[in-house]
């Protein structure tokens, strides 16, 4: 069988092929490209839709705002201890992490050192009613009915606002 000259039906362009072709070798490959990204183009759609990746993504998140979070704080309040002045300091949540209304909301922390935060006998974890004594001395009533009353409300499951929020408190 003889090469046969042979029309593109895609681009018009005239080309010899031995074999039953009906498009050119440039339009050939042009129309495999676009099937290639079109079948990526889904791979990442169903990666992207996927539980596991939603739930790493959220993590991520999680741990950037958590991040953020004791930053904003340590901006707030300063580096030093609330209770002492000691320099070395963690920072503890009035509220639980459990409670993700409060979580990253920046009144619910509080800079401590390692002493009054976990180790002395009147510290924020061993004795946490003496310790919210103090913090009400400290802030106020109309901060400890403010951390109540968000702390009660529905929480909207929005990470990333409550991300920007965070950014915004660094500022």
């Amino acid at each position: 069988m003889k090469n046969k000259s042979r029309y593109c039906k895609k681009c018009s362009k005239q080309f010899k092929s031995s074999m039953q072709k009906r498009i050119c070798y440039d339009c050939w490959r042009a129309e495999k490209k676009t099937r290639r990204e079109e079948r990526a183009k889904k791979k990442l759609e169903r990666k992207l839709n996927s539980k596991k990746w939603l739930n790493k993504e959220k993590r991520r998140v999680t741990g950037e705002c958590d991040n953020l979070w004791k930053k904003a704080v340590i901006a707030y309040y300063g580096d030093k201890c609330v209770i002492c002045g000691n320099v070395k300091i963690n920072i503890h949540h009035i509220i639980g992490r459990r409670n993700k209304n409060v979580r990253w909301y920046i009144p619910n922390g509080c800079p401590l050192c390692a002493g009054d935060h976990t180790f002395l006998k009147d510290s924020a974890h061993q004795n946490p009613l003496k310790f919210r004594q103090k913090m009400i001395e400290l802030r106020g009533e109309a901060w400890e009915k403010d951390l109540i009353e968000k702390g009660n409300q529905a929480w909207d499951k929005d990470i990333y606002k409550i991300k920007n929020y965070l950014l915004n408190g660094l500022k």
